[in-house]
């Protein structure tokens, strides 16, 4: 919540901090709850996930920040907005997920699925 988030801004220094991610739903909520607070947060995951939504083993290592988060009334779940370093263009992505200039939103479920570890800076 705001009041949270205000307090995490007022304790002085940036902190760092990260996980394995060992319960995927625990790095669910924390991973929204820094991104709610307008804190960008780094994933280690497989890649293949975003060529193939199917895929969700961690055998093939890429980081990309989550910068967003929305619900999808469609698909009634919730998702997350990547921002890769692959550049702008849509074409490597899996033609389900929605992108706009390489910018992707992720089933959530999905990525939790293919992520290994987490990081922040707040």
């Amino acid at each position: 919540d705001k009041a949270s988030c205000r307090r995490q801004a007022l304790d002085g220094a940036p902190k760092v901090g990260g996980a394995v991610v060992d319960a995927p739903q625990k790095a669910y909520t924390e991973i929204l709850r820094k991104i709610q607070c307008g804190h960008p947060v780094a994933v280690s995951y497989n890649y293949h996930m975003l060529r193939d939504m199917s895929q969700s083993s961690t055998d093939s290592s890429h980081a990309s920040v989550v910068i967003d988060s929305r619900w999808n009334q469609i698909t009634r779940s919730c998702e997350m907005l990547l921002r890769n370093s692959w550049g702008s263009t849509c074409s490597p992505y899996d033609q389900f997920y929605e992108c706009h200039d390489g910018n992707v939103w992720l089933p959530a479920e999905a990525l939790m699925k293919a992520t290994y570890r987490y990081d922040y800076l707040q």
